[in-house]
């Protein structure tokens, strides 16, 4: 007998095992919040609900949220999936007869005997009776609406939505059509390296820095977030925000990366007019005190000297004393 269980993950490798683990039972699968209850509200029915949850993923949250205030978790038949960080914090789910736990990574046949379990505990008479035509298109209409919400949704991103190999290629498995508007390429032409990779993208000098920066994430398991120039396809440098994190297989190795890249070249211009402004005097253009005092702040916070030396910006230690002096005056007479 058949049993309809919604699946809750922000991770498309967890949904994916699941979906396979559960292939006998009815499961649909959820990716966000909007998702999640949009589920629950058209399928009152629902037996079983599975709940990935990653305490550093404010979507996650954001879920365990929603579910709580609705009253779903206690009501329906559960299984939340945690870290063992998130299971040794409790992260507010009450204990009960209705709720059990695994702690990942996701062992296949525990799951199978946990929902195996929770379901022997379910009234069988009450699904006796199959589903009705009017529910299955109901069910159908639902899952067209969520491509379609996602698709909106990526589309006004201003930057990419992507998933990659942890290479030095950066090999795209999946990028959004934002990707023309970011790069100048068409999103065919990343995928797989067809015809350039998304390192060939980015300008030279910020390579080594990405890629030890994804490293250093990449061990603390924590989120991705570096800001850097790219190389469109029509030679435009354009700066970028990009925010990610890995995914994990069962042995804790790095599966795939998930993020997002934004196009942020409008933020960058308005940084340096403000910058400009703030160091260049309004008539010549020429730097001005305020830019001279902070050289100079910086070189005597930063350069540790003797009486004679001199910072390296060739000035004489007095010149940093009559600033220091000048400063305490200043802040005394405030």
């Amino acid at each position: 007998m058949t049993f309809s269980i919604l699946a809750v993950s922000t991770s498309e490798t967890h949904r994916h095992l699941i979906l396979s683990t559960l292939n006998e039972h009815q499961v649909l699968l959820a990716s966000s919040s909007h998702e999640a209850f949009h589920y629950l509200d058209v399928n009152p029915d629902i037996d079983l609900i599975i709940l990935d949850l990653n305490i550093h993923d404010g979507e996650t949250l954001l879920i365990l949220d929603g579910l709580n205030s609705k009253g779903y978790l206690g009501k329906k038949k559960t299984i939340v999936l945690t870290d063992p960080e998130g299971f040794k914090q409790g992260i507010g789910i009450a204990e009960n007869d209705n709720t059990d736990w695994i702690v990942k990574p996701i062992d296949s046949e525990l799951l199978k005997i946990k929902v195996g379990a929770l379901i022997k505990s379910l009234d069988k008479n009450k699904y006796a009776v199959p589903k009705d035509q009017d529910q299955i298109e109901l069910i159908q209409r639902a899952l067209a609406e969520s491509e379609r919400s996602k698709t909106v949704l990526l589309s006004h991103l201003p930057g990419m939505a992507y998933r990659c190999n942890y290479d030095s290629h950066w090999t795209m498995q999946f990028v959004s059509a934002g990707c023309f508007e970011l790069t100048g390429y068409p999103s065919e032409s990343l995928l797989h390296n067809r015809d350039i990779s998304y390192n060939g993208i980015i300008a030279y000098e910020y390579r080594d820095h990405l890629w030890k920066e994804w490293e250093r994430v990449l061990a603390d398991r924590s989120l991705f977030k570096y800001e850097y120039e790219i190389i469109t396809a029509g030679g435009e440098r354009k700066w970028v925000l990009e925010r990610g994190q890995g995914v994990y297989n069962q042995q804790g190795e790095v599966e795939a990366l998930e993020g997002v890249i934004l196009d942020i070249s409008d933020l960058k211009e308005m940084e340096y007019d403000l910058r400009f402004n703030y160091e260049h005097d309004t008539w010549t253009g020429l730097y001005n005190r305020r830019y001279l005092v902070d050289l100079l702040k910086r070189d005597r916070n930063v350069l540790k000297w003797g009486k004679n030396r001199t910072c390296k910006y060739k000035l004489k230690y007095c010149a940093v004393f009559n600033l220091d002096l000048r400063l305490s005056l200043q802040s005394g007479a405030d």
